[in-house]
């Protein structure tokens, strides 16, 4: 029995993508085309610590069906520029919406 096949889905992520790569490059990228050197309080290893502390409680928060997606995805640069001492001083909506946009257009 012949059967047409309509759809293909692949699972790009940590699979046929490179995730990891692609969004510390991204973070790397918007960390200097931000600016966020200039504040002189962490560079940005420090920064990858604090982001990668706050993405992954929220991650775990999704995965438990505590948090939708979206609120990951507003928390977690508000959260993480909280806790670096920027909530007055940079755009977390902004450097949300420049990885998003960024991050899903790299090839790794």
């Amino acid at each position: 029995m012949k059967e047409n096949l309509r759809h293909l889905f692949f699972d790009l992520d940590h699979t046929l993508w490179d995730f990891e790569t692609n969004s510390k490059e991204t973070l790397a990228e918007l960390f200097d085309e931000h600016r966020l050197h200039r504040f002189e309080l962490f560079d940005f290893a420090g920064f990858m610590d604090v982001y990668s502390h706050v993405n992954r409680g929220l991650w775990d928060q999704y995965n438990r069906g505590e948090i939708s997606k979206e609120m990951l995805r507003e928390r977690r640069f508000r959260e993480t520029f909280e806790k670096l001492g920027l909530e007055n001083q940079h755009h977390p909506e902004q450097f949300s919406d420049h990885y998003i946009s960024r991050c899903t257009e790299k090839p790794a």
